[in-house]
């Protein structure tokens, strides 16, 4: 997205702004019924290949019409980029999209912002176009905005206890190495993030991926599409090296060694993170490795 395009010089864009927030503004009073104040809120829009606009609703304070002019080249719907509007549900959370719109050079679409106002820009499947706009919103008086339903969060469950052999059938032997846990943990502690290249061991990771795409697993759609939204596999169809994968996600054994990446108490067993005893990251090389406190788990029978 561009700059605020309230104060660009450019002629070309001093006179679509003019125009938009002069006689069309007013045109569009006229035909809507909503007093438009003279507010400019007006920047540019550019997608590439797989960039998405997740769904949402606009409802900013004095947002009551929202525009984009596209400018983009010859589009189908192949393209993706599409303009996807949701119906609503009784408590108005969006559901399911009701119209898609496909980009056009020279078009320009508008819609009312308002509590139901739900929208999403579909993810762009061309590698060698690219979806421009101009877009921004019309402002006027504030609507009452009632407070929308909130959605229950699935329980949080334990963890689970699994032999510590699991571990390393699964992961890439690097990574359970006391010394690397340590490097990992200093990059993780200065970065607050970190990428794993290779984390599952190459055949594990083949097995998983080619049952994610099996077809003969069905999956269900999660929450309203503007907050936790996502699609859980029915448990009836998920092929056994999945429930394997989830099954070694939710153990003690995971828990533990996240705990040796990140420093952070992810466990009861897991030792404090260092904000709270004040070790350094040398002293944790020190300490029980991932593998002794594991075993410890799997002697105790802690779930």
């Amino acid at each position: 997205m561009t700059a605020d395009l309230k104060k660009c010089t450019s002629p070309c864009i001093k006179s679509l702004r003019e125009t938009l927030y002069g006689p069309f503004r007013e045109w569009l009073t006229k035909i809507t019924g909503i007093p438009l104040n003279d507010t400019i809120d007006m920047n540019g829009s550019r997608y590439t290949d797989r960039d998405v606009l997740l769904c949402h609703d606009d409802a900013l304070e004095g947002r009551r019409i929202a525009y984009i002019l596209y400018l983009v080249p010859p589009w189908t719907a192949a393209d993706g980029g599409t303009l996807d509007l949701f119906k609503v549900d009784e408590n108005r959370q969006p559901t399911v999209v009701g119209r898609s719109l496909m980009p056009s050079w020279n078009t320009l679409a508008f819609f009312e912002v308002g509590p139901v106002s739900f929208h999403q820009v579909s993810e762009i499947l061309s590698s060698d176009k690219v979806r421009i706009s101009i877009n921004g919103w019309f402002h006027g008086p504030d609507i009452e905005r009632p407070e929308a339903s909130d959605t229950a969060l699935s329980p949080l469950q334990t963890s689970l206890t699994l032999d510590v052999d699991v571990l390393f059938d699964w992961v890439n032997p690097n990574y359970l190495d006391l010394l690397m846990q340590v490097q990992i943990r200093e990059k993780f502690e200065e970065d607050s993030e970190i990428e794993l290249e290779h984390f599952l061991k190459e055949e594990k990771y083949q097995e998983v991926i080619a049952a994610l795409q099996s077809t003969k697993t069905s999956w269900l759609s999660r929450g309203p599409a503007n907050r936790r939204h996502y699609e859980k596999a029915d448990s009836d169809t998920v092929p056994e090296v999945l429930l394997q994968c989830l099954q070694l996600l939710s153990s003690d054994a995971f828990f533990l060694t996240l705990s040796n990446f990140t420093g952070l108490a992810l466990h009861e067993l897991s030792p404090e993170s260092d904000d709270e005893s004040g070790a350094d990251s040398d002293s944790a090389a020190g300490g029980a490795s991932c593998t002794e406190k594991v075993e410890k788990v799997v002697e105790s029978g802690i779930v």
